[in-house]
């Protein structure tokens, strides 16, 4: 048993140490954990849409052109027609994926995860979404610079 208790803050270091993850990891996966809370309060009507907009990179800080525009006015989307009453939006269950950091290139890549429900006129439907998230390392910190087009899997019902 002491030898145990001896052994234990070494077995707490080595699992600090793992969890620690490098610094550059954590700050993407913190932006987009906090893109997804962020676009839950706006759904929730507790946050203005615009509030988004701080998540993104601008061209002038090196952001594709279209990639940004593609994303951006996919989530515009969503979001104008959860708010005029087109659609109903409900995400939950988000989880982050898979995470690679290409340090000296400031870019990175984020697939995450969140089960979705939409109601749409009268179609309703559920699925799993994945989307690939391109980041960008600028003065403000980590940003959405694109991302590919959502995937949708385990759909239950129809999807608009």
């Amino acid at each position: 048993m002491n030898r145990l208790m001896m052994l234990l803050p070494f077995v707490l270091l080595l699992i600090l140490a793992a969890c620690a993850g490098n610094p550059d990891e954590n700050a993407v996966r913190g932006t987009v954990g906090n893109f997804e809370r962020t676009l839950e309060e706006v759904i929730a009507g507790k946050a203005k849409p615009a509030t988004l907009d701080d998540y993104f990179a601008t061209p002038g800080e090196g952001a594709n052109d279209q990639g940004l525009l593609n994303t951006r006015d996919a989530f515009r989307k969503m979001l104008n027609d959860h708010v005029n009453g087109v659609s109903i939006v409900q995400l939950s269950n988000f989880r982050i994926t898979k995470t690679d950091v290409h340090e000296s290139g400031g870019l990175a890549k984020v697939t995450y995860q969140v089960n979705i429900r939409l109601v749409h006129g009268t179609q309703q439907g559920t699925a799993t979404l994945t989307q690939d998230l391109a980041l960008l390392k600028t003065p403000r910190g980590w940003r959405i610079s694109g991302g590919d087009p959502w995937r949708y899997n385990n759909v239950v019902g129809s999807l608009p």
